[in-house]
């Protein structure tokens, strides 16, 4: 863990490999959960994320993996790519996974720095941005005081 955060509203934590820093890192898996926003739709969380990239970046693609209920949860998940971020001078992949819970809106992500790319050229391999998809579609919310919401087989 490279940095947290936490008070009643908003909890943030950064985890990067053992080996990386929090100024130094290749990758980064965040968690967050935020109570302000907990009535707010995971989509458009997703969206607001990619206008914010589209400020900094060169160019950005981002495509929607997954949207609909998970463990009847509203849920979303993307994949962004920026091509080169202004302010790092390098480029970076995402998949972000955003779920719409009773108390708080959860945002689940793991990056990668590359090297600056141009459209549809980004230095990752297939097989990682799958592994990151696999791990992300375990991750599911779960209330075990309601029938709705079952933690049986949710990780």
């Amino acid at each position: 863990m490279v940095y947290q955060f936490n008070n009643n509203q908003t909890r943030i934590s950064e985890f990067v490999p053992p080996a990386e820093t929090a100024v130094e890192w290749a990758s980064k898996l965040t968690v967050e959960s935020h109570a302000e926003l907990a009535g707010t739709d995971p989509i458009e969380i997703q969206m607001a994320e990619i206008k914010r990239l589209q400020e900094n970046c060169d160019f950005v693609q981002h495509f929607n993996l997954f949207s609909g209920l998970e463990n009847d949860y509203p849920t979303s998940v993307r994949l962004a790519m920026c091509g080169n971020n202004k302010l790092v001078g390098r480029g970076e992949v995402a998949i972000t996974k955003a779920i719409q819970g009773q108390d708080y809106l959860y945002v689940i992500r793991i990056s990668r720095k590359v090297p600056s790319f141009e459209i549809g050229e980004a230095e990752i391999e297939r097989e990682a941005v799958a592994t990151w998809s696999a791990y992300l579609a375990q991750v599911k919310l779960c209330n075990p005081e309601a029938e709705a919401h079952p933690c049986t087989d949710v990780r």
